[in-house]
């Protein structure tokens, strides 16, 4: 067995990988990517562990409140891997909630065109174009993330406020009843009906 052959030192990294041992991993990749530079599998691997590597940290200094570093790393993770979804969706959520809004959407649309049926990023999205005052593609996302997932309440609920928001009161009162047939607990879609049957009692 030789230690400094491209497949054994690459298949202990995946090995590692796997484990989340992401240091050892991102070792063995750059072993073997000593001999063998071009091997595009292995500095396929190493981009993944880095880009994970990059990603824990992210993940750790956003729950420490520390957003713009935070930011840094995401950004970081996907130049090593652009596939890295989670990394994209946290970055699009920080960005959101920094007021970033316009590149928030960039990032969700961006997770959208790769993963069609994450309804998570489709919520989200509609939440950022809600937010801006662009009701049609709010409701339209809205609809996306419920035809994938037709129990999504928050998205149930959210298109009764986009609809709520353009005026149109019966649909969006069906929204809301539909959001507390399927979750009888739900406070916001309960004071949002009432809302919506004031406004329809009085226009």
């Amino acid at each position: 067995r030789n230690p400094d052959s491209l497949l054994a030192n690459n298949n202990i990294g995946v090995t590692l990988l796997r484990k989340g041992q992401l240091d050892e991993a991102i070792a063995y990749f750059q072993k073997a990517l000593q001999n063998h530079p071009d091997d595009p599998e292995t500095r396929n691997n190493l981009g993944i562990a880095l880009a994970k590597a990059h990603g824990d940290y992210a993940n750790t200094l956003a729950q420490m409140g520390r957003d713009d570093e935070a930011i840094v790393e995401f950004r970081k993770a996907l130049e090593f891997f652009p596939d890295f979804a989670a990394a994209r969706h946290s970055l699009a959520v920080i960005l959101f909630q920094k007021g970033q809004v316009d590149e928030a959407i960039a990032q969700f649309r961006e997770i959208l065109e790769k993963s069609p049926n994450d309804e998570v990023a489709a919520f989200d999205l509609g939440n950022a174009y809600f937010v801006t005052g662009q009701m049609d593609e709010a409701a339209a996302f809205y609809q996306r993330a419920l035809k994938i997932k037709p129990d999504y309440v928050s998205a149930i609920n959210n298109l009764g406020m986009a609809f709520l928001k353009k005026g149109m009161v019966d649909e969006a009162a069906a929204q809301f009843r539909e959001a507390l047939a399927l979750q009888p607990d739900f406070e916001l879609a309960r004071a949002n009906l009432e809302k919506a049957l004031l406004k329809k009692a009085h226009p």
